[in-house]
This record gives C-alpha cells, sequence and structure tokens, in this order.
C-alpha cells in the first residue's frame, strides 16, 4: 500500500485535467437527461388536461344540440298523444309546430301507423322510402317511453349523415308510435372544429350503456358508424366519473392515444375525445432536439476547449524558453523599460543598432537621453517620456523618432513601438526599434523624384503646375507670367550627337536657368523633352519680361562644349500673364505654348499671347462652329468695293470682300473669322463659297459690262492644296465665265512659306487665264529675284504705305520704286487704301495704273455697286 499510493497520487496529478473535463461533461449530460425527462412528463400531463378540456366543451356543445331537438319529439309525442287514429293532415300539423321552434333538427318524423312521416324545416313532406326503411329497422331495438339516440343513418338522396333521437309512445305495443327527430351529424362535429383539436385527432359518440353512435375522425372528415360497443374494462373506467381521461390502443391505427370523455347530465350518452399520443412524443423530440444538438454541440466544445487549454498550457509552459531566444535572436532591436523610460534589458539587435558594445552597457540608461532633434532635446525627451507614461495596459503605440549612435557621429531613424503590458500590475514597456534608415532616404529620393525631373533636377510638369496654382491660390491678386521654351532644331544634336549629348545640353541649361532665377521668387520646370517652363514675377526685373527674356536668351545662346565640339543652340518663347490670359494653371501653360509656336513660326525671340493666336480657346471654338454652320447653309455674303483706272477714271473691277453675320452678336469682322478659317480646316469651304459667289455675280455682272472683273483673296492654303487649280477650272466651266474677268489675289508672305510648290501652282492657273495678283506687296519678305519668277499680272502696294504717302518721304519712295520695279517686269500696279484726291494725284503722277479705297467708293453690296457703276453713266469719275 505505501509503494502504490505515490503512484495513484502521481496519475491523479498526471491525470486530473482529463478527470476534471469528464466529471463536468458528466453532469452536463446528466443535468440534460433530467430536463428533458421532466419536459416529456409534463407535455403528457398537458395532453391529459387538453383531452379532458376537449371532451368537455365537445359534449356540452352536442348535449345542447341534442336537447333542443329532444324537445321536439316530446312536442309532438304530446300532441298525439291519446290519439291513436289521428289523421295524417293531424300529423303534419303536429311536425309542422315541431319545426318552427326547432333550429337543430333537419327532420322531424313519426312512425303512425305503420307509416313514416317525416316533415322538413320548411313544413313540407318528405318522402324517401329508403331512409324510411332504415329508420324502421332502427326503431326496434327503442325502449318505450324515453327519448334515445340510435347509429347514424345516411340520407343518400343529400349525402348527409343524420343521428336519430326517437321515442316509443308504448312499451307493450310493437307497432305504437314512434317520435323521432333527425340532427345533422356534421352539425354536432362543429364544436369540434371550433375547438381547433389536433390534426389527426378522433372523438365519438356513445349511449349511456357503452354502445357506439359514431365516430369521427378529424384527419379523415369522415364518420365511423360501426356500432361496436365499448370493451367492458373501459365501460367501468368511463362509469366510475362524470369525466376524466385515460391512455388506449386505438382500434383505428393501433395507437396510444390519450382519451378525455365527459358524460352527459341531461341524455344518456358520453363523449370520447382522443388525442394521439405520438403527436405529443413528436411535438417532445422537436423541442428536445435543439436541446440535444446544444448538449452535443457543448459537450464537444468543451472537450475541445478543453484539450486545447490542455495544448496552450504544455505550449505556454515549452514558449518561455523559446521567448528568450527569440529575444536574444530577433533582428529589430528590442528593450525593456520602465514608465520613467530607463532600459532594463534589450537585446543584441538593440545594441547593434545605437553601436554599444553589450546589451548590458545599455542597461539603466533612458533611452529618450539618446533623441536626436533640431530642437530642443530636453522637450522631446519630455514628450517622449509623456507618450510613454500615458500607456494604458494593453495599449500599443507607434511614432517616428531618431536616436544618436551612442558615442559616434550620425544617427539612426526607426519606427518606434511601444507595447504596454495588459496587467495593470506589471510596470514595464516593451519597445520595439526598427532600423527605418534606408527605408527614409529611398522614401526622400522617391519624393523628390515625383516632383522633380531625374535629369535635370527641375520640377516636372505635375509639381510645376502645382506651384503656378499655389501662386494663384496664396496672391490671386498679384500679376505674374509664365514663359514657355522650347529649343530649336534640338533634334539635330541628337542626331549628329547622341541622345546623351542632347541629355547634357539639358542637364547644364537646366543649372544655367535656374541661376537666372538665383535670389528671385519663381520655380523652372522641366515639361518633357526639350520643353521647359518658368513662372516669375516681372517686377523682380527692371526691364520687366523683356529683361527676363534677354538673360534667359542669354543663358540658352552662350556656347555649349560637348565632345571637343562648340556650338550654339536658340530658343522659342512665349509668354502668358496672369491674370490678363488666363486665371489657372493649365490655362496658363496652355497659352504661354501657343505664343511659343506663334514665336517659332515668326522666327522671332518671344511672343505674348493674345486671342488672335488662339484657334482653340473656348471662344474660337465657338466661332468655329457657328462659322462652319454658316458656310455649310449659305449665311455668309459679299461686299465689293471698286477699282479704278487711275488715268481716266473708268471702272476696271471690284474686289470681293467676305461678310458674317453672327445670329446673335451681329457683324463679325473679317479680322477675326478669316485668320480662324485660314489656321483650321474650314479655309477650304470658306474659298470655295466665297469664289463660287463672286463667280455667280461676276456671270451677272457680265450681261451688263463683259469687261469687268472680280478680285478675290486666296489663302496659301488653298493655293498649296493639290485640288486647288481643278476646283477653279470647274467652277469656271459651271458658270461659264471668262478666266480674264477672274483675278484671284495672294499675299506676299504666305508665297514665301513654300515657294517653289507656290510657284508651280500659280503657274498652272495662269496657264487657264486666271489673272493672278500679289497682295500687300512691301509688307512680306520677298526677293527681287523670286518676284521675277512669279507668274502673276498684278502687284499691289500694302495700304500701310499709302496711309503716310503725303507725310512720309521714305514711304513715298518705296511706293514710287515699287511701281517701276512692276512696270520693269511688265506689272500692272494697284495702290490699295486711297481715301483723298491728293493721294490719287500723287498716284497718278507716279504713274500707278489702279487704285481701290474709300475716295472711289466703301464696299457695299451687289446692288449697290450695280446701280452705281454698271446702271449709270458713273463708269467714269
Amino acid at each position: 500500500m505505501l509503494n502504490r499510493s505515490p503512484i495513484g497520487l502521481d496519475f491523479l496529478r498526471r491525470h486530473q485535467f482529463e478527470l476534471v473535463l469528464f466529471l463536468a461533461v458528466f453532469v452536463l449530460i446528466g443535468l440534460a437527461g433530467y430536463g428533458l425527462a421532466r419536459d416529456r412528463i409534463k407535455m403528457v400531463e398537458t395532453g391529459h388536461k387538453d383531452a379532458l378540456n376537449i371532451a368537455e366543451a365537445v359534449q356540452l356543445h352536442i348535449s345542447g344540440e341534442l336537447v333542443r331537438a329532444t324537445n321536439s319529439v316530446l312536442g309532438v309525442r304530446s300532441d298525439l298523444q291519446g290519439n291513436p287514429g289521428a289523421s295524417t293532415r293531424l300529423v303534419q300539423a303536429s311536425l309542422s309546430e315541431a319545426m318552427r321552434y326547432d333550429t337543430v333538427s333537419a327532420l322531424v318524423g313519426a312512425d303512425h301507423g305503420g307509416e313514416v312521416l317525416m316533415v322538413d324545416r320548411a313544413g313540407f313532406f318528405i318522402n324517401q322510402p329508403a331512409m324510411a326503411s332504415a329508420l324502421k329497422a332502427a326503431f326496434r331495438t327503442l325502449q318505450a317511453n324515453t327519448v334515445q339516440p340510435l347509429p347514424l343513418i345516411h340520407d343518400d338522396e343529400r349525402g348527409i349523415w343524420y343521428l336519430p333521437l326517437a321515442l316509443r309512445s308504448v312499451e307493450s305495443s310493437r307497432d305504437a308510435d314512434v317520435f323521432f327527430s333527425l340532427v345533422p351529424a356534421e352539425q354536432l362535429v362543429e364544436a369540434a372544429a371550433s375547438l381547433q383539436l389536433v390534426t389527426d385527432g378522433r372523438f365519438g359518440l356513445f349511449t349511456g350503456d357503452g354502445k357506439r353512435l359514431f365516430r369521427y375522425l378529424s384527419r379523415e372528415r369522415a364518420f365511423e358508424i360501426r356500432p361496436a360497443p365499448v370493451p367492458p374494462n373501459l365501460l367501468r373506467i368511463l362509469a366510475a366519473q362524470q369525466s376524466g381521461t385515460f391512455e388506449s390502443e386505438s382500434s383505428v391505427d393501433r395507437r396510444y392515444d390519450i382519451l378525455g370523455y365527459s358524460h352527459s347530465d341531461s341524455l344518456p350518452l358520453f363523449v370520447v375525445v382522443g388525442v394521439p399520443k405520438r403527436s405529443i412524443e413528436i411535438a417532445w423530440l422537436r423541442q428536445s432536439a435543439v436541446q440535444l444538438f446544444l448538449l452535443l454541440a457543448g459537450t464537444i466544445a468543451s472537450i475541445v476547449f478543453g484539450l486545447r487549454l490542455k495544448k496552450a498550457v504544455l505550449d505556454l509552459q515549452g514558449s518561455h524558453s523559446q521567448y528568450r531566444q527569440l529575444f536574444r535572436s530577433v533582428g529589430d532591436g528590442l528593450v525593456i523599460l520602465n514608465r520613467d523610460g530607463v532600459i532594463q534589458k534589450c537585446n543584441q539587435a538593440a545594441s547593434r543598432l545605437l553601436r554599444v558594445g553589450s546589451e548590458q552597457d545599455l542597461a539603466g540608461v533612458n533611452l529618450f537621453h539618446l533623441t536626436v532633434t533640431d530642437r530642443d532635446s530636453a522637450v522631446v525627451e519630455s514628450r517622449g517620456l509623456r507618450q510613454l507614461r500615458k500607456l494604458q495596459p494593453g495599449e500599443t503605440r507607434t511614432h517616428d523618432w531618431q536616436f544618436r549612435r551612442v558615442g559616434q557621429s550620425g544617427m539612426v531613424y526607426v519606427k518606434l513601438h511601444l507595447f504596454a503590458s495588459p496587467r495593470d500590475t506589471d510596470p514595464f514597456v516593451t519597445a520595439l526599434l526598427r532600423d527605418v534608415t534606408a527605408e527614409r532616404e529611398h522614401l526622400a529620393r522617391q519624393e523628390f523624384l515625383a516632383r522633380h525631373d531625374a535629369l535635370t533636377g527641375l520640377l516636372n510638369r505635375s509639381a510645376f503646375l502645382d506651384h503656378v496654382a499655389s501662386r494663384i491660390g496664396g496672391h490671386s491678386d498679384t500679376s505674374f507670367f509664365v514663359a514657355f521654351v522650347d529649343l530649336n532644331r534640338f533634334k539635330d544634336i541628337n542626331d549628329s550627337l547622341g541622345h546623351h549629348a542632347g541629355d547634357t545640353v539639358l542637364e547644364i541649361l537646366g543649372g544655367r536657368l535656374s541661376r537666372v532665377l538665383e535670389n528671385r521668387s519663381g520655380c523652372i520646370g522641366r515639361l518633357g523633352g526639350d520643353e521647359i517652363a518658368v513662372c516669375a514675377d516681372p517686377r523682380e526685373w527692371a526691364g520687366g519680361v523683356a529683361e527676363f527674356c534677354q538673360e534667359l536668351h542669354a543663358a540658352v545662346q552662350k556656347t555649349f562644349t560637348l565632345n571637343d565640339a562648340n556650338f550654339e543652340i536658340s530658343a522659342s518663347v512665349g509668354i502668358a500673364v496672369y491674370p490678363d490670359d488666363a486665371t489657372d494653371a493649365e490655362q496658363l501653360l496652355r497659352c504661354a505654348d501657343i505664343a511659343m509656336y506663334s514665336a517659332k513660326r515668326a522666327m522671332i525671340p518671344f511672343e505674348y499671347y493674345s486671342q488672335k493666336l488662339d484657334c482653340y480657346a473656348p471662344r474660337s471654338l465657338t466661332f468655329k462652329s457657328d462659322f462652319a454652320r454658316a458656310i455649310r447653309n449659305g449665311d455668309l455674303a459679299l461686299a465689293y468695293q471698286p477699282k479704278v483706272r487711275l488715268s481716266d477714271g473708268a471702272l476696271v473691277g471690284f474686289e470681293a470682300l467676305a461678310r458674317w453675320t453672327h445670329p446673335s452678336q451681329g457683324a463679325i469682322s473679317p479680322g477675326i473669322f478669316i485668320p480662324l478659317a485660314e489656321t483650321t480646316e474650314l479655309i477650304y469651304p470658306f474659298t470655295d463659297r466665297v469664289i463660287r459667289m463672286a463667280m455667280r455675280q461676276l456671270k451677272s455682272w457680265s450681261l451688263l459690262d463683259p469687261r469687268v472683273s472680280v478680285s478675290v483673296n486666296v489663302s496659301m492654303n488653298n493655293l498649296l492644296h493639290r485640288d486647288f487649280v481643278a476646283q477653279v477650272r470647274a467652277l469656271l466651266a459651271e458658270f461659264d465665265v471668262s478666266p480674264e474677268q477672274l483675278e484671284l489675289e495672294v499675299t506676299e508672305s504666305a508665297l514665301m512659306s513654300d515657294p517653289d510648290t507656290a510657284l508651280m501652282q500659280l503657274c498652272q492657273i495662269r496657264d487657264i487665264g486666271v489673272r493672278l495678283s500679289i497682295d500687300d506687296f512691301g509688307a512680306g519678305h520677298s526677293s527681287l529675284a523670286y518676284l521675277k519668277k512669279l507668274p502673276v499680272h498684278i502687284l499691289k502696294i500694302d495700304r500701310s504705305f499709302i496711309a503716310s504717302l503725303m507725310t512720309e518721304e521714305a514711304d513715298r519712295r518705296i511706293v514710287e520704286s515699287s511701281i517701276t520695279l512692276a512696270h520693269s517686269f511688265n506689272l500692272e500696279v494697284v495702290a490699295e487704301g486711297v481715301e483723298t484726291s491728293d493721294v490719287a494725284d500723287l498716284l497718278t503722277n507716279m504713274g500707278c495704273d489702279i487704285a481701290q479705297g474709300y475716295f472711289y467708293g466703301r464696299p457695299a453690296g451687289a446692288e449697290a455697286m450695280t446701280a452705281q457703276w454698271l446702271l449709270s453713266d458713273a463708269t467714269h469719275y
């Protein structure tokens, strides 16, 4: 015994957890089983009570109905008693009188003189031989002078079951009168339906001596009329008490029922109601299933939880050594602090991070004394301690922090995670120090690259626009400008020296432009490729924007040396001013871009933005749409200005001038819609429309004067179009106009944009026979050598020279030289803008051939020109 006891105790200690778990589960199952058994007993008791209550209710209903029917039977007997030879009429009257007060019986009748007479509720005789025969057979069992219920009979004609109540008047005579009432059986079972018997319940009606009158099956909704008597043993039970319950096997389906019975106080019958015990058990099982499921789930959960708890305890016991090992070997610094920030313990990673010899060298050091900051270190240390002491049990906080390395220069960026113990009694805090120095440097580099160009170090497009937007938002009432710089022929550098050389040029140029803005507010951004944008305040240069552009061009044009080669570049600059040109960053840059392209086309150093340069502004886009609609719908009109020969004042022709009246804005200046057409695809349908209208009018005028001509201005875009010559030829054929009567005017500057193509097209037009003229001569850049080659007939001197002809000696010499030059090439000369007689006389003396201007007539419609010059004698001035 002494040797076994320690073994038993050791077994109990080793398996005490399993024993406790087993006992807990056993008690749980026992309590659940007790509860289930108690619930079953209660449900069976409730079934007995329900059966008894239903039986009494049904019995009272049936008894009450049958008592009223019994009164009718007794009333008929009272009327006919002592009158055995009463006539049929008298019997019918008595039966009808009884039915007047009987709301229960369907039929009341009498077996009188061997004949069965029956009256319905309306007082009519009912003749049903089959039912009368069934009644006579049932009357044989009657006793004298007692109202007795008989088994159900069936009315085959009406399909109704009746319960007969019959009374034999004379006991000694078998042929004595019998008075009866037929009560519908369905009427009697209405009580059972109103009491909502269980679906498969049943009840029966029995006489006092135990003979069954009928049984009603609730589920089948059918009557059973087998007159089987009640077994003697059950009859004794039923006779023992006025009402009660018992359990018995059903004769219908051999299942046990809970039976409730109740005797009538007024009639010799009783009611038995059966409730299937199986339905109660099913209800109990349904109710118990949930409890059984919860019991099973609880048992399984208890076992699983218990086993897991045991495993967790074992794992916790085994993890202590692993925790110690993890604390030493984790890659991040781990430090145990008290609430004053003093280091209690740390791992090797923390000592390496802070550059100390070993973990012991950090013990007792206040961690926040090592903080590095550009602010007061005492304030920062105080903030760190405050955050440390505010930690609630179980709380975690993360901070970005900087620490100096002990005994060394330099600092380390860390993510400082502070973990407070979940226990109130534990005063220590665990600090995890994750070195993020490399990450911070990488992030700073990525942030720089996100807003700067990697090659030049200048702002990128997005950052530049942000700067401009912030400048607008911060100083919305202060004017500044945006310059869009694009290098000219930069592609030549990439193609000849390589893209590396181009990148080097951009890098050098970025530094030079940055020095232009040195000590001034503003910014520079590289938008992409060789496009650079500058945002600055013009007030910081004495000469404003012009001086800035000079310094910018000086920086750009300064010599570059690459691969032992020296070269220079130039740039085109577009200037947009806030808020005159635009009020948001994107629009300012767009306007500067448009101005830059204008400067590049004009080959000038810089250009200011203006709306006339912008064919894509919202207003220009609206005008473009309206102008295109006007061309399609034929809403354009032509005005004509006469051209007069100076020698004799004779009319030589008209110049067609396009006019457009906007439906909502009225007359639109040609200076607006003609540049719009020339810079878009609308120039082609516009020119076609103008020439077509002019030739139609020319056809009409030819009938009055076959010598008259009409001149039309055409754009260089038309002249360079490959189908233009064919278009002119087709229009001449369509209107049957002589080619010599049509004159096409082309500006001198337009001819110089593509001289070779222009020359080829002009030669083809001349070959058709159409007259050609150079418009605005003197304002362009054509050379005398090129002028000699042009197949033109007329030279028109620009109105800018004619306007100052009387006041400017230089302009007078230019006009005179131009006339002499034109005549040397066999060209006629037309002077535009002649407004006074003095100018006309001077031009005549210089030998000018033709003049047009307000002095001869303002532009007007075709009807006015016809009336003034073709239908009157005013063909000479």
